[in-house]
């Protein structure tokens, strides 16, 4: 199994980012989102016709759109939340400076240098002599 490799700028970035919006908001957004695709989707079968444009739908249409919407409306109800702990997932190898995630390592070396493994998380604030020679 190859391990996968992190770059410090990649886990920089993935730390910086952060949404605009918040959870709940975000889950009530999937939720109602389902529901109204649900609805159009029933009104479709239904009717088998857009009363907006006035052209014919197929049953089909009106199935599809349907079961889109129940699997909209399940991702916002039982989506699950990132952990607080994400960080020690990472570890960085001492003398290397390669990242991975700590679950592909099978030892607490390093695969391609042998050197010692620690957290990522306040890698740099600990050893920040290495943080000169990472950039």
């Amino acid at each position: 199994m190859p391990l996968r490799h992190c770059s410090r700028r990649a886990y920089v970035r993935m730390k910086k980012r952060k949404s605009n919006t918040t959870p709940i908001l975000r889950r009530l957004f999937y939720i109602l989102l389902g529901c109204l695709t649900i609805w159009i989707g029933i009104h479709y079968y239904i009717n088998q016709w857009d009363s907006r444009y006035g052209f014919p739908m197929s049953k089909g249409a009106g199935v599809l759109l349907s079961t889109f919407g129940i699997l909209i409306l399940l991702y916002g109800l039982f989506k699950k939340k990132i952990p607080k702990g994400y960080d020690d997932n990472f570890v960085i190898c001492k003398n290397c400076l390669k990242s991975y995630y700590a679950k592909d390592l099978n030892q607490p070396r390093c695969p391609d240098c042998g050197g010692h493994i620690e957290n990522l998380d306040g890698f740099y604030g600990r050893h920040p002599d290495r943080k000169k020679q990472s950039t």
